[in-house]
């Protein structure tokens, strides 16, 4: 069953997580109280659709974002997709386990989530430059817009973080929504398994030069009606070349 948050349910939830996020020293405690928040029907909307969310374990924001996708794609929530509906905020309250449970080298799991003002990584939020930094929400809405293959390489990170190659397509001017864009990147920076390292570093055929690039075709030309081996021909020729992979 899904559900959204009431607007009582919204103010908790953004209210649990200033608290969460002002306590210099949380328990597993206090992380429970947000996942709590997800099964008080006293703060809940029921949404009329027939959805069996995953369980996990999810190793990969990717794996967590298609699953629920594969879930939900049938659902209202999908069919009239809004970054505003409470269902984004009650969905990152439910996994919230997930968003915030890491594994660390020794063995042992540890506590993190962001605590950047506004929690836009939990919480959608309304201007497009963060709304990119749901981890749940936006990870599902790039699914439903891009198809898997080419949202793989975005959402190659813990499933609530948020790797350097996804915040570098989302941030900078050119990328975002622009398809063409999103799959010449992954023609040159993604070998199939994983994103190369170096794509999100300071070398002249990163992705950050990439997308200046990018921005000064975009000058002249309608990115959405190029297709990736188009804008690649506007592209200096390391972009292109191969021997940068090795």
């Amino acid at each position: 069953m899904l559900y959204r948050f009431n607007s009582n349910g919204s103010a908790a939830f953004a209210k649990a997580l200033a608290e969460l996020s002002a306590n210099p020293e949380p328990t597993d405690s206090d992380y429970e109280k947000i996942k709590q928040l997800s099964l008080n029907r006293d703060l809940l909307i029921e949404i009329n659709d027939q959805c069996n969310l995953p369980t996990g374990p999810f190793d990969t924001r990717f794996e967590i974002c298609s699953q629920i996708y594969d879930a939900i794609k049938d659902s209202s929530v999908i069919k009239n997709f809004n970054s505003s509906d409470s269902f984004w905020s009650w969905l990152s309250a439910s996994y919230f386990d997930e968003l915030t449970t890491v594994p660390s080298r020794n063995g042992l799991n540890q506590r993190k989530f962001s605590k950047e003002r506004e929690a836009p990584a939990y919480i959608w939020h309304h201007s497009y430059k963060k709304a990119y930094r749901h981890r749940l929400g936006h990870g599902i809405f790039i699914i439903h817009h891009l198809g898997k293959a080419l949202a793989k390489p975005l959402l190659l990170s813990h499933p609530g973080s948020m790797s350097d190659y996804c915040e570098q397509t989302f941030a900078r001017v050119g990328s975002y929504k622009e398809k063409a864009v999103i799959e010449a990147a992954n023609s040159i920076y993604f070998d199939g398994e994983k994103v190369l390292p170096g794509a999100s570093g300071e070398k002249r055929w990163a992705l950050q030069h990439l997308h200046r690039e990018v921005a000064q075709c975009l000058i002249n030309y309608e990115m959405h009606e190029m297709s990736a081996d188009e804008l690649l021909s506007f592209l200096p020729t390391s972009f292109k070349q191969q021997d940068f992979r090795t």
